[in-house]
């Protein structure tokens, strides 16, 4: 049980980090800070084209890595993006296709969730 409330955090913790990095690099990207530009975001747009997104299921994978978790508390858990990953269709508007599949493929889902306001925030400011 220690080992798996572990896991939990360590997941949420990275999961964060992530989220406030590539927040960072739209709005300095915004600012013209020099460290980022639109061609560095891409890269991580391509992440969520090549790796995040499933194509075949119109979901996300767990992982950055394209994988699914084992933990029950963790599955399902790709989507919950809207804080940085979904912010970048602003910078690649070939996502926002795979964002509206998503949508319309998981909206009961997205309702149930204490997150839904947040997605369609984000949802409706960039698509």
């Amino acid at each position: 049980m220690k080992w798996h409330c572990y896991q939990l955090m360590n997941f949420y913790a990275q999961v964060h980090i992530l989220f406030v990095h590539i927040q960072y690099a739209l709005y300095a990207e915004e600012l013209n800070y020099h460290e980022w530009s639109k061609e560095k975001l891409q890269y991580f747009a391509y992440t969520i084209k090549l790796k995040i997104w499933n194509s075949k299921n119109s979901n996300f994978y767990d992982f950055i890595n394209g994988r699914e978790t084992s933990i029950r508390e963790l599955r399902r858990a790709g989507w919950k993006q809207s804080d940085g990953w979904m912010k970048l269709m602003k910078v690649d508007k070939s996502l926002k296709p795979i964002y509206l599949k998503f949508y319309i493929n998981n909206k009961d889902y997205i309702d149930n969730s204490y997150l839904n306001s947040q997605f369609y925030s984000v949802f409706a400011r960039y698509m």
